[in-house]
């Protein structure tokens, strides 16, 4: 079903060539990583592993009001090896694939994409549609398969509006899987502000009661809905926060209702080159009854950033979970030209866990590891 609806937006936009009498701009690019992790506390195990993201782009313009066409394909082709255990696995997966109409005021999107909104950096309730982790430099994420819809009316206000169908993994603080049988829809409005912006978000989906957690029982499928109020603002200090509220009618015990609650400052000091600090404190609250939880944890991480110079930077994250685990990171980064390298030193715990969503290559040890990675972009 994934590869006809593949199949079927290319040929839309073939169409779009055939038919267009300008010319089509198109555009190859890519990226190329290898990394190298090694773990002293697991018998010196060593994990290698390498991605190769292949991109093609696309656009047909119609004429000079910037209404057209764009496409863009992108596989994901990974590979790794962790020895002494001996267990190697490749795969080939599309990782973006959609085709979008654009207009002056207007963009409508449709296919396997990236949706992401909201303005915390670190710890990130509204991490809805993706799972980026903040330990992991190149930022990467599985897209979802979407319509994305987005308006903008005069002094920048926009409304988003969103359907998804096939998408049943979970995706950043998710407790339940989703349905993929099923469809999820919402919609945002984003509104400017003196020094900052705020906005406002929904989404409604069928969560998967039947999860690996022992002590959920399998209720079949669940509706769910999600609102959200996010701003950010610059007052000299950055101030950032996201309020999230969860709600499943139909129960779960003291799942049925959640709160998540995160605040967030960023602030650069004057020294030397500029030194960038930033804080977001994270509350998650659970409970049968809307605004009022009955469990309670809470989450504090702290990045900080340095430059030397122009292509070197020092980084440092730190991450206590709402298990009380604690975590982080120290890395020192270099820019090639085209080659992006990157030394991590971390500790990961051992019991429990940070409880911020890790992709599939980046956070593969518990207790400390040393990482290598390298990423050439073209």
């Amino acid at each position: 079903m994934r590869l006809f609806f593949c199949l079927l937006l290319g040929l839309l936009f073939c169409r779009a060539i055939v038919l267009g009498q300008n010319s089509v701009q198109q555009r190859f690019s890519g990226q190329l990583s290898a990394m190298q992790a090694w773990s002293p506390q697991q018998g010196a195990a060593h994990f290698s592993a390498g991605r190769y993201l292949p991109n093609y782009f696309a656009a047909r313009s119609w004429d000079s009001s910037r209404q057209g066409l764009d496409l863009e394909a992108a596989l994901n082709l990974s590979a790794y090896a962790s020895y002494p255990a001996g267990s190697s696995a490749a795969s080939i997966r599309p990782y973006r694939f959609w085709l979008r109409y654009r207009a002056p005021n207007l963009e409508l999107r449709l296919g396997l994409q990236k949706i992401d909104f909201g303005s915390a950096q670190l710890l990130r309730p509204l991490q809805w549609f993706h799972q980026i982790d903040p330990r992991d430099p190149l930022a990467l994420t599985n897209g979802v398969y979407a319509f994305l819809g987005r308006y903008y009316f005069k002094q920048n206000a926009n409304l988003w509006l969103w359907a998804l169908y096939g998408n049943s993994q979970q995706r950043g603080f998710d407790l339940l899987k989703t349905e993929g049988g099923r469809p999820e829809f919402g919609g945002r409005f984003q509104l400017p502000l003196p020094k900052g912006e705020l906005a406002l978000s929904y989404h409604y989906r069928w969560a998967q009661s039947d999860s690996s957690l022992a002590y959920l029982f399998n209720m079949g499928p669940l509706p769910e809905h999600r609102w959200s109020l996010d701003g950010k603002w610059d007052l000299g200090v950055g101030i950032c926060l996201e309020a999230v509220q969860i709600y499943r009618p139909q129960g779960l015990g003291p799942f049925r209702a959640v709160q998540q609650l995160n605040l967030g400052l960023d602030y650069t000091f004057a020294l030397g080159n500029g030194l960038n600090c930033s804080a977001e404190y994270l509350f998650l609250g659970y409970g049968q009854e809307l605004f009022r939880p009955a469990l309670s944890a809470h989450s504090l991480a702290v990045q900080t950033n340095y430059p030397l110079g122009l292509y070197d930077q020092f980084s440092l994250i730190y991450i206590q979970s709402f298990g009380g685990q604690i975590g982080g990171q120290l890395s020192y980064s270099h820019q090639f030209k085209y080659l992006s390298a990157y030394l991590i030193g971390g500790y990961n715990p051992r019991v429990g866990s940070l409880n911020v969503q890790q992709n599939d290559l980046s956070q593969q040890f518990l207790g400390w590891s040393l990482r290598l990675v390298l990423a050439y972009n073209y």
